[in-house]
């Protein structure tokens, strides 16, 4: 549960604080037998969970790089509404020989919480990386961890993502919207995830079972999974079914549905240098917003942006929104500073 003292309509730069259970599947020896599974859990993991968690992680070979430094993250609703949020990474040789183990640190969260916490995998991210790979004996038991959430403002890396073309953010952010079932080629899979939930409004991440960095495999069944590019491999596993091949530098052109307003709108921020601002509107954009409140702030903004209108106005129409009962639980950045005129 989220510890919402800190939530403040007018705080943007407000941090809150998210209490997840905690998982590790991994392959590490042990008198029951080997293999991967879950080799220590939280109180709180219940044990349909754990069944759940073990069918969607990471085995052997599935992260797209073998590099030591290589990374995967996942973004997965479970059967009970919680939200899994998994880091994977290399861990040294496994017991049984083979190179490359992946170690995969999970954590839990409830599902509004995990927008509290800003609905992207950054805060866990970091919450994970701060804890250290722990040492090959475990404990039955791990105590659960605390997430810290950040402003939009704390990410100014997040800005450029090398090899990313400009024009595919947006046709990317239309994709998983609408949830469909595609596999994009790009050459930051985790940053560039990172990037599309954060330009997308926080009403909107919600349900996600997307992945980043990982091979994609028909057992995790991402709906939206991000590679370094779409292998032989892949394109046997999916032949036959309808899921999308495609490659991030062929998005341009791409319709942009029905949220085009919005994604045409932080995208010409981006090229502004605004990105900033374009991620803080995204995040301010909390539960309760409908895909109406999210289009009719995109064309105010514009309008602002035109000198058509006050940039107080949005300042007013943020506060109502914030004031819906729906968005309460997550008002910390509901309200963000105007546009520059």
């Amino acid at each position: 549960m989220a510890d919402h003292e800190n939530l403040n309509p007018r705080a943007q730069s407000a941090e809150t604080r998210v209490v997840c259970d905690r998982a590790v599947f991994t392959s590490l020896p042990s008198p029951l037998g080997e293999g991967y599974r879950i080799v220590t859990s939280s109180s709180g993991v219940r044990a349909e969970e754990k069944i759940e968690i073990t069918r969607r992680s990471p085995s052997h070979g599935a992260l797209c790089s073998a590099a030591p430094g290589a990374r995967g993250v996942t973004i997965s609703t479970l059967a009970g509404g919680r939200v899994c949020v998994s880091l994977s990474r290399q861990a040294g040789a496994e017991h049984t020989g083979r190179g490359g183990r992946v170690w995969t640190d999970i954590l839990l969260t409830g599902a509004q919480d995990f927008l509290v916490a800003g609905g992207h995998p950054a805060a866990f991210q970091e919450a994970l990386a701060s804890s250290p790979l722990p040492a090959v004996k475990l404990a039955p038991y791990v105590e659960k961890l605390a997430v810290q959430s950040r402003p939009a403002e704390a990410a100014p890396g997040l800005l450029p993502v090398a090899g990313l073309a400009e024009q595919s953010l947006a046709p990317m952010a239309a994709l998983l919207t609408e949830r469909s079932a595609c596999i994009v080629a790009v050459a930051d899979p985790v940053a560039s995830l990172e990037l599309l939930l954060r330009l997308l409004p926080l009403a909107l991440r919600s349900g996600l079972n997307v992945s980043a960095g990982l091979r994609f495999s028909n057992s995790r069944q991402p709906t939206f999974c991000l590679v370094d590019q779409v292998d032989l491999e892949t394109r046997r596993m999916t032949r036959g079914r309808p899921v999308a091949l495609l490659d991030a530098e062929g998005l341009a052109g791409r319709p942009l549905g029905i949220l085009a307003p919005w994604l045409n709108l932080v995208m010409r921020w981006r090229s502004e240098g605004r990105g900033a601002e374009a991620m803080t509107l995204a995040g301010s954009l909390r539960a309760g917003c409908s895909v109406q409140d999210i289009l009719d702030v995109a064309r105010l903004c514009e309008s602002i942006d035109r000198s058509e209108e006050n940039p107080e106005v949005l300042e007013r129409m943020l506060a109502r929104l914030a004031e819906r009962p729906g968005s309460r639980a997550a008002a910390a950045a509901a309200t963000v500073v105007a546009p520059s005129v």
